[in-house]
C-alpha cells in the first residue's frame, strides 16, 4: 500500500497520483502528547504527520523543540519539493551509504544549497534560522524561476546579528511570508531552527506555491 497526499477542496478529495490503481479515501490522525491543540504549530504538526511527511521522534512524542540539523531540513525540502534525485554529493563529509547523500546532493545540485567550506557541507550541524530562511528563498525561485528580493531596511530588530549573505534572504523571506520572528520584532538568526518551526516553515512554502499538501 502506498500513500498518496489529497485533500478535500468543493466536497471533493484532490491528489496527484503517478499511475492508474486502484484508490481509497481514508482520514488518518495522528497525535503527540508533546504538542497540545494548543502549540501554536500543531496543526501543521498534526497535518504534516498524518501524511507521513514528518515523523515523531518516537510513537509518541514529536520533540517540537528539538534542533533540527541541516540533512534533515535539505532532505524535507527536497522530499517535498518533488526534485530529481542525485546520487551523491561532492562533499567530502557526506559519504554515499549516508540516508542523507543523495538529498544533499539533489539540492546541490539544483542549486537550493552550498557547503559551510566549499567542500564541506556539514550534514549535522544544527541549521541555523537565517541559513532556513535562505534555503526557502532558493526553494521559491527555483520552483517559480522569479527572483525574490527583500526589503533593504529589515523589519527585524536583531538585523545586526544576521550574516551579511542572509540578509537579503531572510528578508525576503519574510516578505514572502515564509517565515515569522520568535518574538515581537526579533529574528533570532543566528539561533537553532527546531522541529516545529521548520514544519511550519516548509509548510508556508508549500502554501505559497500552491503545492501539496
Amino acid at each position: 500500500m502506498t500513500f498518496v497526499s489529497g485533500r478535500v477542496k468543493d466536497e471533493f478529495v484532490e491528489g496527484q497520483t503517478y499511475h492508474f490503481s486502484k484508490y481509497g479515501v481514508l482520514e488518518f490522525e495522528k497525535t503527540f502528547s508533546d504538542v497540545p491543540n494548543d502549540h501554536w504549530a500543531a496543526p501543521v504538526i498534526k497535518q504534516f504527520a498524518a501524511k507521513h511527511i514528518v515523523e515523531g521522534t518516537s510513537q509518541t512524542l514529536f520533540s517540537p523543540e528539538q534542533p533540527v540539523t541541516r540533512a534533515e531540513f535539505t532532505a524535507l525540502l527536497v522530499h517535498l519539493l518533488g526534485l530529481n534525485p542525485e546520487p551523491s554529493a561532492s562533499f567530502r563529509d557526506v559519504s554515499a551509504d549516508k540516508w542523507y547523500a543523495s538529498p544533499i546532493a539533489t539540492a546541490s545540485q539544483a542549486g537550493l544549497v552550498q557547503g559551510v567550506e566549499p567542500d564541506l557541507f556539514a550534514p549535522d550541524r544544527t541549521i541555523t534560522r537565517e541559513q532556513m530562511a535562505v534555503l526557502l528563498v532558493r526553494a521559491y525561485e527555483l520552483q517559480t524561476k522569479r527572483r525574490a528580493t527583500g526589503n533593504a531596511i529589515s523589519a527585524f530588530s536583531d538585523s545586526k546579528d544576521m550574516s551579511a549573505w542572509a540578509q537579503e534572504g531572510v528578508n525576503a523571506a519574510y516578505q514572502f511570508d515564509l517565515i515569522s520572528g520568535r518574538s515581537e520584532g526579533l529574528m533570532v538568526p543566528q539561533g537553532q531552527a527546531n522541529r516545529a518551526e521548520s514544519v511550519q516553515a516548509v509548510y508556508n512554502l508549500m502554501n505559497k506555491l500552491q503545492l501539496f499538501p
